[in-house]
């Protein structure tokens, strides 16, 4: 009887140990909620979808030209295939205004913050993440360079305002839209990062409905993501 209770007890201890380690690989496995956050910089390429009348400052036709784009991204992540990211990038935007035979280039200093919702994927491509939110951005400072055939629009002024008397310039300083986001990392660290935005306000101040401003800008960067793995 002794030797069939230590049996007993034996195959118990046994499953208690298997069943305990089960727990515990249920433990290390299961998804903790995290943060991880990466830095990216690269060049970046803009243009203008407008529509103006004709007129002595205003371009002809607007091409686009290469700038630069450096930024922080901060991911919540949610789940292993949701997450929430929130960006804010410094940047230089570079415009070539066509009057006549006038070239003047139009360059642009501001600062985008985004809010993302994304996703992560292992299928058919290995760590792709995709991202879509609004975004805004702010003009911190602007300048002309080249010929002079126009006036800065962020510094031309087109009227008064009545209640403050205080000028109004023919393109704001601010502008939203939606905000395309793709990475594809290399080695969980690495990865190239692709950033579409798309201006929905319209840079005129002033309120015509057939005339419109709506910048479009594409971004090309190398990512560098820190704690990508918890």
């Amino acid at each position: 009887m002794s030797k069939y209770l230590q049996i007993v007890l034996l195959a118990a201890s046994l499953l208690y140990t298997n069943y305990a380690t089960a727990q515990y690989d249920d433990d290390e496995n299961e998804f903790r909620q995290y943060t991880s956050w990466g830095v990216a910089w690269g060049p970046n390429i803009t243009n203008y979808n407008l529509k103006m009348d004709s007129g002595q400052e205003v371009p002809d036709r607007v091409s686009p030209s290469i700038g630069a784009e450096a930024g922080i991204q901060l991911d919540y992540h949610i789940s292993e295939v949701w997450g929430v990211e929130l960006s804010t990038s410094a940047n230089m935007e570079h415009i070539v205004l066509h009057k006549n035979d006038m070239d003047p280039h139009l360059l642009t200093f501001g600062l985008d913050i985004a809010v993302l919702a994304t996703t992560w994927h292992t299928k058919p491509l290995n760590g792709l993440q995709l991202g879509l939110g609004p975004y805004t951005h702010f003009v911190m400072a602007n300048m002309m360079t080249g010929s002079s055939a126009m006036a800065n629009p962020y510094t031309r002024v087109v009227g008064i305002n009545p209640r403050t008397n205080e000028p109004t310039f023919a393109l704001g300083n601010f502008n939203a839209g939606l905000e395309l986001a793709a990475a594809l990392d290399f080695n969980n660290q690495w990865a190239v990062r692709l950033e579409v935005k798309y201006g929905i306000t319209d840079l005129l101040t002033t309120d015509i409905q057939r005339m419109y401003v709506r910048p479009l800008k594409v971004a090309l960067m190398a990512n560098y993501k820190f704690n990508t793995r918890q």
